[in-house]
């Protein structure tokens, strides 16, 4: 049908209510947009007007009400519509129904919320209005999706629902912070709101500043309790609060009282400082030395790690991976002033290179002249350990001997020895006049090919080896400092070019 045909249909004056309702039901199968037309008919009755907004697709919905004649009824049949919602806050900011733009905004999605703002500035020329704010984003953080479903899941597919939760979580917390950060007048509101506890995560972890107020309303999820678990949940949670206390240094002061009855909560619940089977959590101790200051427990924990140093557990106690992170905990340790000295000073000689460091950087009483006599004995005695190492002839030395090149093949046993000794004798190999094509042999190809003191007798041994034979040099075009492992021998090395 002639779409001009269907536009009289909108305009042909004294129809019947029976007969706009066709008209209605007509334009908004065929022709959508005509409906426009018929929203600005003066005959419509309330029933009418109901039946044209109900009708009508998404997009048209704001069309119409804007120009219909106000009436807040005709919102609730258009809200329908979810993805047309910030359209209709706004125009319900614009009409001053601000409580039922606030009824509107428990339907938003995060994704959605952006929008209202847009909308809302746009229709109004003005900024969100608090109220407004606290229900976009209580509606922006509400999960609406179906409970997972976890039985009969492999660990497969059970690690990606865990991972598409997350980003979902996620995406719902940034929508709800870009409306947060730059109103922190709401942010008491909606540490209230049902939403509370992952507003006060929020805001302990995205916001610039904090009132003294606000950083105790957000007290509880510092020291929020994880539920059952022994010692590995408790270190988490130490862990976690020490994050926390460690962005928010106030904490320390403000809410000393509840940071205490946290600590002692987590060691009444089992946790200790040295595991039976790692040693020492360097981790959790790191935490417990920024959250407390119950100079008891800390000599406590100083007192365990020193006998884990001591006892067979001193391998793992002093494992060389965990230098750093062990280094940290030792540094908090000392930095801490109600951990006993004395302790400390017991601990002392027990401690690796770093660890002493680490105490040497925030102690200048007699610790830190402990941690370096200790330094000194550990440096002597890993001289004492070491073998010399032994040095390749100079040419000087050598021009009166009757075989220098015999000489020089004697230290290649020193290529079997710790990585000092291999690059002191591959160097001065490298460096002798007196070095033969054999001795270059069994010397490590990157430095041969690299040496500029053989430049001229490795470049004959190459042209020796690819002789007439083409593939031989492609076979040397293509080689790169990549392509050659560090261990390979310049022998091996020139045979794998035939």
């Amino acid at each position: 049908m002639h779409e001009a045909v269907l536009g009289a249909l909108a305009g042909i004056p004294s129809l019947s209510e029976s007969q706009l309702s066709g008209v209605i039901t007509t334009l908004a199968t065929m022709r959508p947009h005509l409906l426009r037309q018929v929203a600005l008919r003066d005959d419509l009755t309330d029933e009418t007007r109901l039946r044209l907004v109900e009708v009508a697709e998404g997009y048209l919905v704001v069309d119409l009400l804007e120009l219909l004649p106000a009436d807040p009824g005709l919102i609730d049949a258009a809200a329908r519509h979810p993805r047309e919602l910030p359209g209709l806050i706004g125009l319900c900011g614009k009409r001053g129904w601000d409580g039922k733009a606030i009824e509107l905004a428990g339907g938003v999605e995060a994704a959605e919320v952006g929008s209202v703002a847009t909308r809302w500035s746009r229709a109004v020329g003005s900024e969100l209005p608090e109220p407004l704010v606290v229900a976009l984003v209580n509606s922006a953080l509400t999960d609406r999706g179906e409970p997972p479903e976890l039985e009969g899941l492999n660990r497969w597919e059970h690690n990606r629902l865990m991972e598409r939760l997350r980003t979902e979580r996620e995406q719902r917390e940034q929508a709800a912070w870009s409306l947060l950060e730059e109103r922190p007048a709401v942010w008491r509101v909606l540490v209230a709101g049902p939403h509370g506890e992952t507003v006060r995560r929020m805001l302990l972890e995205r916001a610039g500043t904090l009132s003294d107020e606000l950083l105790m309303a957000c007290l509880p999820v510092v020291t929020r309790d994880f539920g059952a678990g022994g010692k590995y949940v408790q270190g988490i949670r130490l862990q976690s609060a020490a994050d926390h206390v460690r962005r928010w240094p106030r904490l320390r002061q403000i809410a000393a009282v509840p940071l205490a009855e946290f600590v002692r909560d987590v060691v009444a619940r089992g946790w200790e400082p040295v595991s039976r089977y790692s040693g020492p959590d360097w981790d959790d101790i790191a935490a417990l030395a920024e959250l407390t200051d119950d100079g008891d427990l800390l000599r406590s924990v100083v007192v365990s790690i020193r006998e884990s140093c001591r006892g067979s557990d001193r391998d793992r106690a002093l494992s060389a991976k965990d230098a750093d992170v062990r280094a940290s905990a030792i540094e908090l340790l000392v930095a801490n002033p109600r951990t006993p000295r004395d302790a400390l000073l017991d601990l002392v000689p027990l401690l690796d290179e770093p660890s002493l460091l680490a105490v040497e950087r925030r102690s200048e009483d007699e610790l830190t002249s402990a941690s370096r006599s200790r330094r000194e004995q550990l440096a002597w005695q890993a001289q004492t350990k070491k073998p010399p190492l032994i040095r390749v002839p100079t040419d000087a030395e050598l021009a009166g001997e009757q075989d220098p090149a015999a000489i020089l093949a004697g230290h290649l046993r020193n290529l079997r020895g710790r990585a000092a000794q291999r690059d002191l004798t591959t160097a001065g190999l490298l460096q002798s006049r007196y070095s033969t094509p054999e001795l270059l042999r069994a010397l490590p190809a990157r430095q041969v090919l690299d040496s500029p003191g053989q430049v001229k007798q490795v470049a004959k041994m190459i042209a020796e080896v690819c002789g007439d034979d083409e593939k031989s040099w492609l076979s040397l075009a293509s080689v790169s400092d990549e392509n050659i492992s560090r261990t390979l021998a310049f022998g091996k090395w020139l045979d794998g070019l035939k």
